[in-house]
């Protein structure tokens, strides 16, 4: 069976991204909740410039759970309700841990500001690793 697995907090990239992209050390601007330098209590919290929604699931759906179908329900319902333009991708079963972290990395480089925003769905089976790492499987 084919799995990927992916570290949970941070996931070694062979790309990093660009300055500011929001990495410890970045140079932005950007404020978080709370701290915003001139107390008004009455001023929001930035919101992000650009959205980008990636959903992820397997190629194949051999314990029939209905992935495929979810996804499409999820990115349509998140395209008619919120406006954003999901992108799909399905896992293939060969390499699926370099197919998935190449997908993940192209979304992110897409985005240019440190306030844009990348929501990853993952609609599959999983498991965390005795490392700390998240497994994705396709079926139990």
């Amino acid at each position: 069976m084919a799995t990927t697995e992916l570290a949970v907090p941070g996931v070694p990239d062979p790309n990093p991204p660009a300055p500011g992209l929001g990495k410890d050390g970045d140079q932005s601007s950007h404020q978080t909740p709370g701290s915003n330098s001139s107390n008004n209590s009455t001023e929001s919290t930035p919101s992000a410039r650009k959205t980008k929604v990636l959903l992820l699931s397997w190629l194949e759906d051999r314990d029939r759970t209905g992935a495929p179908d979810m996804s499409w329900t999820l990115g349509t319902s998140l395209k008619e309700n919120f406006g954003f333009d999901p992108v799909t991708f399905k896992i293939p079963p060969r390499n699926p841990t370099s197919a998935v972290l190449k997908e993940i990395y192209s979304c992110r480089d897409s985005l240019q500001n440190p306030d844009d925003l990348l929501i990853v769905s993952y609609i599959g089976h999983g498991d965390l690793s005795t490392r700390g790492t998240l497994v994705l499987f396709p079926y139990r």
